[in-house]
């Protein structure tokens, strides 16, 4: 009896190491990881089949979703915050200040709307700051040579 009460203590602290590691690695996961969760959970939750990222790029240049996803606010070095609605049938999520992401189940509207909020400061071509999606390319010109 003695030896089948060893074992079974044996066992459980087994299983308790293996949860105990177990936990551990969902301790580990690395930040990039949780954000590529993030999305992949928004936008399942949604059901979405097209979507549009876009990036801010400049100081002080932010974006915050709120409302479910019902309103974008943009803060774009004017003297006041650029407010939009968005439409039935897109979402938007901020997963970063700066990168903010267009879902939908309909094309059209999905990228009509990120080009709305493109339109609202598009990239210089100086000096690359701007509203931009994530996979545009800017070509940036000279500027002044001086003497």
């Amino acid at each position: 009896m003695n030896k089948d009460a060893d074992e079974e203590n044996g066992e459980e602290k087994k299983k308790r190491k293996r949860k105990h590691v177990e936990a551990d690695e969902a301790k580990a996961e690395t930040p990039s990881k949780k954000k590529k969760k993030k999305t992949k959970t928004v936008v399942a939750e949604m059901e979405a089949q097209f979507f549009r990222f876009l990036k801010i790029v400049g100081v002080g240049f932010k974006a915050r979703a709120e409302s479910e996803g019902r309103l974008l606010f943009l803060k774009l070095g004017y003297s006041h915050e650029v407010e939009l609605s968005v439409p039935p049938a897109v979402r938007v999520f901020c997963f970063k200040p700066n990168i903010v992401c267009c879902t939908g189940i309909d094309k059209q509207r999905v990228h009509q709307f990120a080009a709305a909020v493109r339109s609202c400061k598009p990239p210089e071509v100086y000096k690359g700051k701007g509203i931009m999606y994530v996979d545009e390319v800017i070509k940036k010109k000279q500027g002044k040579k001086s003497k």
